[in-house]
């Protein structure tokens, strides 16, 4: 039983309305994504402290470190001093942990029971979803970042699954946790348990988005840690979101050995992470859930990474951090040639199991997958990250389209300048939809593109693109031509200028004939040019 399963089955048996009592898990998920000993991350920062090592130290008697001023923790995190005075007099009475997730809920009926009296009536009687989630929000909760649609659209997607939920109530409930005193942790569960809460843990963090330029949370929570062998804040971080699911399931040492990563880890790239895998003889090209998958899109890189949230026939759903900058849910062909492989945590170390589950194991090769499962239909996404001959293909492809991909042209490389292109065109091919405006290639904007493409050599929209240009014009795709500086622009239809240049070499490459500004240049190394987009003819001449 999942400690969300476990809170609703408890709340029902107290005695709320199934609408009530989903209106408290969808305050809790947003809260702390069940995790009992969720440590506010600020406090994390600014303490300098794990989850684990706060519970054993308040569990040990430091008061002081437990009524720090708006320390929030566990499963609802109680924040007020009064009321986390109260709690750690209730645990110890009980003499549990403050770790416990039988005596943060018990806590928490008895609390609504004795000071939210209107609150627990309500959640006792009314059926009005809508209503109990509001009520929470506005006089029990009252969240300092004032997410209410998202709180609302949790009670809508548990509620849609009540029937599973209602499963539980009345069978007899127990935590999946122990008391974390005297350095207890996890207790042993089932392979489908150990899944289900990593997976939990994904699924609350949908929609977070990056604060910066690759700056998350995670990287920020696991450099603390010491996780890994340095900081790895700012890097890519779609690696460092999949450890993170297992940091805050299992902790620092049993989450570590779980994704076979050595202390002192290199397991914040994809391509040290499928290592690791592959040593452990944990390498697969069957995927199953809570599985990391791994993507290429060039022999012999990995540039990409996930956690399977289900395989369903031939499609695997995922969750992934760092994909439009954000966590968010994907789906592939099985097939895909994109997909390099699977690596199989070590459940068994979260289940008691004595020794390895198997895996159906695929000879490690230097990335991507057996072309025989590859479907006829391309299903694959090309997204910010990728590296290799597919990208410098799609970016060909913009650039002759007149989209920039940036002062390197296309140099097979899928990043920010990249990004942007795709969703420009994303914009004019499906204007008014922003939903497909995610700056990323997947079946529908390679549709797209292809037919502006054809659209463009058939005398369309856009003027032909020459592999040279006519013979009195003295200029070919790819040579070095002397830049006499000036004004260079995004578009070369339009007088959208990128910016300005001193004179110098570039290196040519697009021709489109009878465009406004015929001739796309890139900057190269060493020289005093620094024009990247569309020039015009009588800028340019034969070195």
């Amino acid at each position: 039983m999942t400690n969300a399963e476990y809170l609703y089955a408890r709340l029902r048996e107290a005695g709320c309305t199934p609408q009530g009592a989903v209106a408290v898990l969808a305050n809790v998920q947003a809260e702390s994504a069940f995790i009992v000993n969720n440590l506010e991350d600020r406090f994390n920062r600014s303490l300098g402290i794990s989850d684990e090592e706060f519970v054993r130290r308040v569990d040990a008697g430091d008061t002081n470190l437990w009524m720090t001023q708006d320390l929030g923790f566990g499963i609802y995190q109680i924040t007020y001093w009064s009321r986390k005075q109260k709690f750690l007099n209730y645990v110890k009475s009980k003499g549990a942990s403050i770790g416990s997730l039988e005596a943060q809920v018990d806590f928490m009926i008895k609390e609504f029971k004795e000071d939210f009296p209107g609150i627990w009536n309500m959640l006792c009687t009314s059926t009005d979803l809508v209503a109990c989630t509001d009520k929470l929000l506005v006089q029990w909760e009252n969240p300092a970042v004032k997410d209410y649609n998202n709180r609302r659209s949790n009670a809508q997607n548990w509620y849609a699954k009540v029937n599973q939920l209602e499963a539980n109530v009345g069978k007899g409930t127990s935590s999946t946790q122990t008391s974390t005193a005297n350095g207890g942790g996890v207790k042993k569960m089932t392979k489908n348990e150990a899944v289900k809460k990593v997976l939990d843990i994904a699924r609350a963090e949908i929609g977070y988005h990056e604060t910066g330029d690759n700056v998350t949370k995670y990287a920020a929570e696991m450099d603390r840690t010491n996780w890994y062998n340095g900081p790895k804040n700012g890097f890519a971080w779609c690696d460092v979101f999949y450890d993170w699911l297992f940091y805050k399931a299992f902790g620092d040492s049993l989450g570590k050995q779980m994704i076979c990563q050595p202390s002192g880890s290199a397991g914040a790239g994809c391509l040290y992470s499928a290592n690791y895998y592959k040593q452990a003889g944990r390498w697969t090209n069957v995927p199953e859930d809570g599985a990391q998958i791994f993507f290429t899109y060039s022999p012999g890189e990995y540039s990409h990474t996930g956690i399977v949230e289900s395989v369903n026939g031939n499609t695997v759903t995922t969750i992934e951090g760092n994909t439009s900058d954000q966590v968010a849910r994907r789906q592939y062909a099985v097939g895909s040639s994109n997909i390099a492989g699977y690596g199989i945590p070590r459940w068994e170390l979260a289940t008691g199991s004595s020794s390895s589950e198997p895996v159906t194991p695929v000879t490690p090769s230097s990335g991507g997958s057996d072309s025989s499962s590859t479907p006829s239909v391309d299903n694959s996404i090309i997204r910010k990250g990728a590296r290799g001959a597919k990208v410098k293909e799609l970016q060909e492809k913009l650039i002759s389209l007149g989209y920039s991909c940036g002062p390197d042209g296309a140099d097979g490389d899928f990043g920010n300048n990249t990004r942007s292109a795709v969703i420009e065109f994303q914009k004019k091919a499906f204007p008014g939809d922003e939903s497909e405006w995610d700056g990323e290639v997947g079946p529908k904007t390679r549709a797209a593109l292809e037919e502006a493409l054809k659209n463009k050599d058939s005398g369309g929209s856009a003027t032909t693109v020459l592999n040279s240009a006519p013979a009195e014009n003295n200029f070919k795709n790819g040579e070095i031509v002397w830049f006499k500086g000036g004004k260079f622009y995004v578009y070369c239809d339009r007088d959208k200028v990128r910016g300005e240049s001193p004179a110098g070499n570039v290196k040519l490459t697009i021709i489109r004939l009878g465009a406004k500004h015929q001739y796309h240049v890139t900057r190269i190394s060493g020289s005093e040019a620094k024009a990247f987009g569309w020039v015009d003819r009588d800028q340019i001449e034969v070195i």
